[in-house]
């Protein structure tokens, strides 16, 4: 289970952190209010989608099991959820009100804390108990973050082409880094994974020749 769920955040991680597109630290620090909450939504909601087909089509040829894909779908779920809660925070920052921005991540760490807990140890099936962390985060964006943000500006998302080209270009840079960046990290993973047992002594080996 714990090997699933490391492969499925390997493949996750930094396919969302491209497409998150560093938004949230450019709306923080759109101090001159040169696009709408709207526009962030939904140049977000294109991008994220973009993502998800992305890893469907690294799922649908990488030759992976069913119970890996399972989980890999879930996990993608569960970050297409996050992204949108991730821009919220974004104009919480702007607004200067971190309180609300804290408060949901609280929540969104100790609910499906629980859930999970709860549902792996019933079911003993990690698909299952993540169908709850899905939940759980769909629900705090839905009653507590998006509600935050209606304080100051409408949530419904804008696709005014021209201003969304803008907004890419601007953030692109911010999201190729973090992509890059949440890659490099995840290459050992692919390695691991990729050549198994054999790959795992082999790098066990190297730790203690040219370890600390």
């Amino acid at each position: 289970m714990v090997g699933r769920y490391a492969l499925a955040a390997a493949i996750t991680a930094p396919v969302f952190m491209f497409s998150n597109l560093g938004l949230t630290t450019v709306l923080a620090t759109d101090v001159q209010n040169t696009r709408t909450f709207g526009d962030y939504i939904g140049l977000r909601l294109v991008s994220s989608l973009l993502g998800l087909i992305f890893i469907a089509v690294l799922l649908g040829t990488g030759g992976f099991e069913t119970g890996v894909i399972a989980i890999v779908v879930l996990e993608s779920l569960a970050k297409f959820v996050e992204s949108f809660s991730d821009v919220s925070y974004g104009l919480m920052q702007k607004q200067e009100r971190l309180d609300l921005m804290a408060r949901s991540l609280m929540l969104r760490g100790l609910f499906p804390l629980a859930t999970i807990t709860v549902a792996l140890y019933l079911s003993r099936n990690l698909a299952v108990a993540w169908v709850t962390q899905v939940i759980v985060w769909g629900g705090i964006l839905w009653a507590y973050d998006l509600p935050n943000v209606r304080r100051w500006q409408p949530t419904r998302p804008r696709f005014d082409r021209r201003i969304l080209m803008g907004l890419l270009w601007l953030a692109l840079p911010l999201g190729i880094v973090a992509g890059l960046n949440s890659l490099n990290t995840q290459v050992p993973r692919y390695v691991m994974e990729h050549f198994g047992a054999n790959a795992s002594w082999a790098f066990f080996r190297l730790s203690l020749r040219w370890g600390p």
